[in-house]
């Protein structure tokens, strides 16, 4: 939630985030952005393919953690809390984008609890994120063909 600072400007807490670049005399924002932190991806087109904001954002995380994590099957593990951190999905956001997103409904998110470990690991069902894609693809080229969009 956005608090205002106390003469009510904004960024409250980033006094020096908007300096002028020189010669240019507009704003520059790259001292903001690296205040802020890391950046997430989010393509426009898989919230259309998936018809939720939330449920993109939650899968393209994933797609982005899982060439990095160092398990060859492509598991990934973050906590609730490391999600929330990345998403901004609080843990009654995820649970829904992970109904959605799982093998109940769309089936390219797969869920593994370790018991052991108490962790639970995604991994992004490619074949039928894939499938997906391909149905959406198909879909939005035929309603071009019949002049809906």
């Amino acid at each position: 939630m956005f608090r205002p600072g106390p003469a009510g400007g904004f960024p409250p807490t980033y006094p020096n985030a908007f300096p002028l670049i020189s010669g240019a005399g507009g704003p520059g924002f790259s001292d903001f952005f690296e205040q802020l932190g890391r950046t997430i991806a989010y393509h426009p087109e898989v919230a259309r393919m998936l018809g939720n904001i939330k449920a993109a954002l939650f899968l393209q995380q994933l797609m982005w953690w899982t060439p990095k994590g160092k398990d060859p099957d492509g598991w990934v593990y973050k906590s609730v809390l490391e999600w929330e951190e990345e998403t901004t999905l609080t843990y009654k956001e995820q649970l829904g984008v992970r109904a959605l997103l799982g093998k109940k409904k769309l089936g390219v998110v797969e869920e593994r609890y370790a018991r052991l470990e108490h962790r639970l690991y995604f991994r992004v069902n490619r074949e039928n994120l894939y499938d997906l894609w391909n149905e959406w693809i198909q879909g939005a080229h035929d309603k071009r063909e019949d002049g809906q969009l």
